[in-house]
């Protein structure tokens, strides 16, 4: 699977990618999209699943660099208030507006070109599908966003929401250039 990701990945033509994945395979996936891409791109990479402080400390472990990656986390405000730092901006909700307002700001002014929204289907647990596919819509359709690689990982375990889940996975799947799923071969 791993290999099948970076090769995609490395088309040209793919825009959007969806992966699901189960949650032991996402180290190694996310430990080599990052490891292979941040050396030639700048990649703007929405933390959803876990806290940036958490998050850097388990990639330097790894040795990977993430010289070019800026980071959105939008879990660590949640808990305390937190000073922005260079590559790091702490969003300090989880409205979906904000977060798109985040990401095309420090997508464009950071010149991203690969975009990389971790567990987003946890944002079910605070916003609706709806919004979600709005996001996806957003991201398919902006001038300055459009033309950059972007990911969504989806953990495809995730039982808390999985009838709202599985209605996301069908829904997102419509703006999608290609989609992996751990297991199977590529559905698009």
């Amino acid at each position: 699977m791993d290999t099948k990701v970076i090769k995609h990945l490395a088309e040209k033509d793919l825009k959007f990618l969806m992966l699901l994945l189960k949650s032991s395979e996402y180290d190694e996936i996310i430990t080599n999209i990052l490891t292979d891409f941040s050396k030639q791109n700048r990649i703007c990479y929405i933390l959803l699943r876990m806290p940036y402080s958490y998050f850097r400390i388990e990639m330097e472990k790894k040795g990977v660099n993430l010289e070019n990656v800026f980071f959105i986390d939008v879990l660590s405000s949640h808990y305390k208030k937190q000073e922005n730092e260079p590559n790091c901006y702490y969003l300090e909700t989880k409205n979906i507006e904000q977060l798109k307002k985040a990401i095309h700001k420090n997508v464009c002014d950071g010149n991203c070109n690969m975009l990389l929204v971790d567990e987003i289907n946890t944002l079910l647990h605070f916003t609706g599908g709806n919004d979600i596919q709005k996001l996806a819509n957003d991201l398919k359709i902006c001038e300055k966003i459009g033309g950059i690689k972007k990911i969504f990982y989806i953990n495809k375990e995730e039982e808390l929401v999985k009838d709202e889940m599985d209605n996301l996975i069908k829904d997102l799947g419509m703006y999608m250039d290609k989609i992996m799923e751990s297991g199977n071969n590529l559905k698009k």
